[in-house]
């Protein structure tokens, strides 16, 4: 069962990989919509997200529809909000459905941006400079004490999900102090809700990710590393361009984090290298698998499957490696005004262009038949 804000085989990413990931092993999914809490048998658009998603409601539809299935089925969560939702109705849910859960408190330990410093100084981890912003601080003096370029981001401090349905865009870069004080002037609201976080200098290619899955005994399953090539935008967007690329390093800085959070589950962390300092910084830990994921099968490590078995209690290999410098790109994520830029530059690697054939072109081809069938 695919779990998801509003299924989409072709509009949401991440969703592309676990239907890639399981169907490619005979696994059945099942899209279900949080907003109308119905299973698609085929995929559709979606324009809603789930800022309003109502806990108990949805619990109880769920539950609702289990009664089609003949045993526990297992979720997949692409958003932090359901996430929550699993995390604070464990207890009743865990009856029903078979899916990975980290205790509320630990949850909002990593979605609350607030606390990454002390995180990190708990685990010896170096961090950007951060700074929590207050609803009665006086945003021009704090600026411009601060260090720029600097990225905002929407934060769940007091848990309220309606700071990021009013977040414009996925988060707002500041180039300066007045910059910065024009955004809180436009949207006053944000006040409270939101952080600011050092802009760590270096290219895009000085960014790491590393994603595990870690049992409820919280022994590691399994982890993939990769190493961004490109963004959009540039410095501090999503990947658009990237490959598999150990880093003991980072993964050991993502295990020193699991270890401290007490984490299970699926877990994403990023980190930027700086050459000035040899130092890799934390950037931010999503505890899901990442939107790029649907090319993990083709690394030798299938992790929505792992997680797939390990929910459903088969055996597990003793130790899944990955194959380094596979390549991956994205359409969703190339940029408009300069496409080819991209697709040049991995036009030089012949196997990024199976990965960007079996999960871009394929599905990007469906959404054209679909809309053309639809008309």
């Amino acid at each position: 069962m695919g779990f998801w804000n509003g299924f989409g085989y072709i509009w949401d990413d991440l969703s592309v990989g676990v239907v890639h990931a399981l169907a490619a092993m005979g696994v059945n999914v099942i899209g279900i919509d949080l907003c109308n809490v119905e299973p698609h048998a085929f995929s559709k658009p979606y324009s809603r997200d789930s800022v309003g998603l109502d806990f108990q409601q949805t619990c109880q539809e769920l539950i609702r529809l289990r009664d089609q299935f003949t045993q526990n089925p297992v979720i997949f969560s692409s958003g932090e909000k359901p996430t929550a939702m699993l995390a604070e109705h464990n207890e009743t849910l865990s009856k029903h459905f078979n899916f990975y859960w980290t205790k509320p408190t630990k949850l909002y330990g990593i979605i609350d941006k607030s606390r990454t410093p002390d995180l990190c100084r708990e685990t010896g981890i170096a961090y950007p400079v951060t700074h929590v912003t207050s609803r009665e601080e006086d945003v021009a003096a704090a600026a411009k004490n601060f260090t720029f370029p600097c990225i905002v981001k929407p934060n769940l401090v007091t848990q309220d999900w309606n700071v990021r349905g009013g977040f414009p865009g996925r988060h707002f870069v500041a180039r300066s102090s007045q910059e910065l004080t024009e955004f809180y002037d436009e949207f006053p609201w944000l006040r409270g809700g939101t952080i600011w976080q050092q802009l760590i200098e270096g290219a895009d290619s000085d960014i790491f990710q590393c994603t595990a899955l870690i049992n409820r005994s919280g022994r590691l399953v399994a982890s993939v590393c990769v190493r961004k090539l490109r963004q959009n935008p540039r410095r501090y967007g999503s990947m658009s361009y990237g490959r598999t690329e150990w880093s003991n390093e980072v993964v050991s800085r993502t295990m020193k984090l699991v270890k401290t959070l007490g984490l299970t589950g699926y877990l994403s962390v990023e980190f930027k290298y700086q050459h000035d300092t040899d130092e890799y910084y934390f950037i931010e830990l999503n505890p899901r698998l990442p939107a790029y994921n649907a090319f993990f099968p083709l690394t030798g490590v299938n992790l929505a499957h792992l997680g797939y078995s390990d929910l459903c209690g088969f055996d597990l290999p003793d130790r899944c490696i990955q194959r380094n410098f596979v390549y991956w790109m994205t359409i969703g994520n190339v940029s408009r005004k300069e496409p080819l830029r991209t697709l040049k530059e991995g036009a030089h690697v012949a196997p990024s262009w199976r990965t960007f054939v079996e999960c871009q072109i394929k599905p990007y081809a469906v959404r054209a038949i679909y809309k053309h069938i639809r008309r």
